[in-house]
């Protein structure tokens, strides 16, 4: 059970499951109707849910993973202004990366910051 599905609205009684695929299924099955990617997501899943599906929605985002990640915590321009770039394009390109980046800009304002 995931209380998160109820406080984001997607599941008015806090009851729902997401299911992500990896990258190379969504490349392959990109172009093919929703309701066959949901058929095959949902039977994938069928074992470890132990219910009956009552209702699924798909998602598709088309660029969720970069595809040239830089191997460094952030970019930085000391413009006019300081101006951070940071997230999953970093670190890898994962969402631990996007962590990591945020902690490392953060780290590094907070030293600006510290000597004046």
């Amino acid at each position: 059970m995931d209380g998160l599905q109820y406080e984001k609205g997607i599941s008015p009684h806090g009851y729902g499951v997401t299911v992500q695929a990896g990258p190379e299924f969504s490349r392959h099955y990109l172009a093919t109707d929703k309701e066959q990617v949901i058929a095959l997501m949902t039977a994938a899943a069928q074992p470890w849910l132990g219910s009956a599906v009552l209702a699924s929605h798909l998602h598709l985002w088309r660029y969720s993973h970069p595809q040239n990640p830089l191997d460094q915590p952030f970019l930085f321009g000391d413009f006019p202004g300081p101006v951070y770039f940071g997230g999953d394009a970093f670190h890898g390109g994962k969402v631990e990366g996007a962590a990591l980046s945020g902690l490392a800009i953060a780290e590094h304002l907070l030293n600006s910051l510290a000597k004046g």
